[in-house]
């Protein structure tokens, strides 16, 4: 058996996989019981040996758990099978030039076998062994491949610099612990260097490719806090509604912006001195940061943290970037600093779609070709992505929690076809989404996060004045104009986040599915109905699109200083994807299921929005309880924009392809050129609705289809327009109540 290594601070464990993951021939056999060493001249790969050990999908490995002196929890719970067969050429054996022999400090040269890892070194932790780094390393290395564990220390600065840390199934990545985070007063820091372009053949490397467990615990802070009273131009002190927790005197924070039209309006500062609520400014402010009332929040975040993953450089092509290939992963408390590759000021490169009969793309086909493209700029190269690592609702999620992604030319925090808890965290300076889902089939929470200036310098409004998010269709390429949060699916939930300053949306549901691209086809994602509430209802097929699974909790968001405030498109959108006639995918599913669907969008604000709330393509929507103020009615210029959504409006539910049944309840609007559209399609319910101080309150509409009826019941407004009509008559469909 492989022993157990002491040093005289940290109790080092073995994973009780590592003698079938060492065993020569693959087969599980013991090791010599009196080894000590690692033979270093057999060269195993566990990437390869842990896929014959798992499922080729997910899977729930071995449970590895218990509580070491020194380390805090270890766990190994859920491992995605699929990502454990093939190496990547940067990580292969072969290249190693240095191997830890023997647990013990990164530092202590008898861990290596005699031979510190120096520049340019391509280093091995291997299984069953656990090296812990006590200080900087001054090396620059170029890899670091975990297949054991990989330690920092808690209560001493620590930092290494390398292009690219890969962990394979069997290692584990630990930056502290639940129970002894890195203390407040050191850091841990992982710099990503820069030895020239990425020129791996899958532009791969030059970051952390994760497919084992990840646990980073930073000292708490809290993330974000209400300012009240609102800050002034010239304050040089904030006065927040409760004293944060873990904030220190330099720690970086942003205050929102709130200018109208310019969502770069936010302010970074640092903190001078904190006593409790009032946090004194190493400056003063050069702008207003309030709110059109006193009881909209305007919000402040604490951007520092005292662990980080960085980029030595902001070149593109020379930038790192994090993928989690497992749901291993519990991440608190770190800083992701000028991260990822993946350029959404421009087009991808990398593949592009041709669909049927010569289409866009935009009208959901079911499958395309794919044509390889062979450029540079790929998908997939994110500040912290999660990389299809299973989307079984009876694992246990990932985590990330409390952290921060700063700056970056595509993505944040990026779900693509896996199980994550987004909880707490601050993106700020996304050009692309500060938070995003990438395929629709994904699964678990964004709850309590703030996106700051997802801003793409390059947008501009198309010649309506309008945002038209299926322009990326035929490279399957969304969520590139600048938005907070943007979702691909209904199935993650949306609870207490914040938007604040976005080129394009505050917050998009786009829930039309992507196409993940093949050899030579692309087929749309789908959900299997065994997976969904109710899916026994649908007794016609085994998977459905992904805008047929009902939509998770949406509830208690907020944004402003966004184009879009609030946009939902294509949920449950029968009428207009469902195209009976086209093929067996887009066949609709029973009555009966379809009945059981009730999408709610539940306490809602917006503000500070050219376009409030734009609920159009979607199908038995609920928008219960919202306050949704613009810029005032003598700024804000309607424009009813045919053929796409309005501009310039409080409330859009009124186009050709927005059917009933639907409920509007209990919601204010105010300071918009229009105040609200009328549907126009089906049976809705407009109840405790009040429209005031807009250019025009209501724009009734005529009916698309018949049966139509809107019933308005307690109803407050004082002028209404009637299209294609004059007069002062409401037509037959609209009842008032």
């Amino acid at each position: 058996m492989i022993k157990h290594y002491r040093s005289s601070r940290y109790l080092m464990t073995v994973l009780s996989m590592a003698a079938v993951l060492l065993s020569c021939d693959g087969t599980g056999s013991d090791l010599d019981a009196e080894s000590e060493l690692i033979d270093t001249n057999a060269v195993i790969d566990p990437d390869e040996v842990t896929e014959a050990m798992v499922d080729a999908q997910d899977v729930t490995e071995a449970n590895v758990s218990g509580t070491d002196e020194g380390l805090g929890e270890v766990t190994h719970v859920h491992t995605t099978g699929h990502h454990c067969g093939a190496t990547p050429d940067f990580a292969d054996l072969e290249l190693v030039t240095h191997t830890a022999v023997q647990s013990g400090f990164w530092s202590d040269s008898q861990t290596w076998g005699g031979l510190l890892p120096d520049d340019g070194a391509m280093v091995q932790i291997p299984a069953g062994v656990a090296v812990t780094v006590v200080s900087p390393i001054s090396a620059r290395l170029e890899t670091v491949r975990i297949d054991g564990v990989l330690e920092f220390a808690h209560d001493a600065n620590t930092e290494l610099q390398l292009d690219t840390l890969y962990s394979s199934c069997s290692g584990r990545l630990q930056i502290g612990s639940s129970t002894q985070p890195i203390q407040p007063d050191v850091s841990a820091r992982v710099v990503f260097i820069d030895d020239g372009p990425v020129d791996d053949a899958q532009l791969l490397s030059r970051g952390a490719i994760l497919k084992g467990s990840t646990i980073i615990h930073g000292a708490p802070k809290t993330h974000r806090a209400v300012i009240s009273p609102q800050a002034r131009q010239g304050d040089s002190e904030l006065n927040l509604t409760a004293a944060p927790a873990g904030w220190q005197v330099n720690d970086q924070l942003v205050i929102t912006g709130t200018t109208p039209n310019d969502p770069l309006s936010d302010e970074i500062r640092a903190i001078a001195a904190i006593n409790g609520e009032r946090i004194a400014l190493d400056r003063p402010l050069a702008a207003d940061h309030t709110a059109p009332s006193s009881d909209l929040n305007v919000y402040v975040a604490n951007t520092t943290r005292n662990v980080e993953f960085l980029s030595e450089s902001q070149a593109l092509a020379h930038r790192g970037h994090i993928m989690f290939m497992s749901l291993n992963v519990d991440v608190q408390n770190a800083r992701f600093t000028e991260l990822g590759r993946t350029d959404k000021t421009t087009e991808l490169n990398d593949f592009q779609f041709e669909f049927p009969d010569g289409g866009s793309g935009d009208d959901a086909p079911a499958t395309a070709d794919v044509i390889s493209l062979g450029g540079s700029n790929i998908r997939g190269r994110y500040a912290i992505h999660f990389h299809r690592a299973g989307t079984d609702a009876e694992t246990a999620p990932a985590v990330v929690k409390g952290s921060v992604v700063f700056n970056g030319p595509g993505w944040g925090f990026v779900n693509h076809s896996s199980h994550v808890n987004f909880v707490d965290n601050v993106s700020y300076g996304l050009q692309g989404a500060g938070f995003y889902t990438e395929a629709g089939d994904e699964i678990g929470t964004m709850q309590g996060n703030i996106a700051i200036r997802s801003v793409n310098r390059s947008f501009t409004l198309d010649d309506q004045g309008a945002i038209d998010p299926d322009l990326g269709a035929f490279l399957m390429d969304y969520g590139n104009d600048g938005d907070g949060f943007w979702l691909t699916g209904n199935r993650v939930s949306m609870i207490g986040n914040v938007a604040a300053g976005a080129s394009a949306h505050g917050i998009i549901f786009w829930t039309d599915g992507i196409m993940e691209p093949g050899a030579d086809t692309a087929t749309r994602v789908t959900v299997d109905v065994n997976d969904l509430p109710n899916g026994d209802l649908i007794t016609n097929r085994t998977t459905v699109p992904v805008w047929w699974a009902p939509l998770a909790e949406v509830r208690d968001n907020e944004s402003y200083g966004a184009t879009i405030g609030f946009r939902a498109r294509y949920i449950h959108a029968k009428n207009y994807l469902g195209r009976e006639e086209e093929s067996d995918f887009h066949r609709s599913p029973p009555t009966a299921y379809i009945n059981t669907l009730n999408p709610v969008i539940s306490d809602l604000t917006v503000w500070g929005s050219r376009d409030g709330v734009l609920l159009n393509y979607n199908e038995r929507i609920r928008l219960s309880g919202a306050r949704i103020v613009g810029f005032g009615r003598d700024v804000s210029e309607f424009s009813f924009n045919d053929g796409t959504a309005k501009s310039g409006i409080g409330l859009d539910v009124g186009n050709d392809s927005t059917h009933g049944p639907g409920v509007i309840q209990n919601v204010q609007i105010e300071g918009f050129g229009m105040g609200m559209a009328t549907p126009v399609n089906g049976f809705w319910s407009v109840e405790g609705v009040t429209l005031q101080q807009n250019g025009t309150d209501l724009l009734v509409q005529p009916a698309e289809t018949e049966p139509t009826s809107v019933t308005l019941q307690s109803v407050v407004f004082d002028t209404f327009e009637v299209v294609d009509e004059s007069g002062e008559t409401l037509p037959d469909h609209i009842v008032l109540e």
